[in-house]
């Protein structure tokens, strides 16, 4: 009954630091790719060049919308990419 136990644990704490461990890699990924308060560097030039332009309120509020989606579908195939990670190595 013991061992069933320890093994048991052991599991559920190699899941822990494996979960860690990726989620550090993430903030590796999202810091070599310029994230800055969740914001990729890409998505942070863009978002400047947007506000600085002389575009039409309505062009400029589009265009923000716009970026603001493709940032989250950037953010969402990073983490399919580490889940898929994680089923590999788990």
């Amino acid at each position: 009954m013991k061992r069933k136990l320890d093994s048991a644990s052991n599991v559920q704490w190699n899941e822990r630091k494996k979960i860690l461990f990726l989620r550090e890699q993430m903030k590796a990924i999202q810091k070599e790719l310029g994230d800055k308060e969740g914001k990729t560097g890409e998505v942070s030039s863009l978002m400047s060049k947007i506000e600085e332009s002389s575009m039409p309120d309505s062009v400029r509020e589009t265009a923000l919308k716009e970026l603001n989606r493709y940032e989250k579908k950037f953010l969402q195939a990073l983490r399919r990419a580490l889940s898929f990670e994680i089923i590999l190595i788990g």
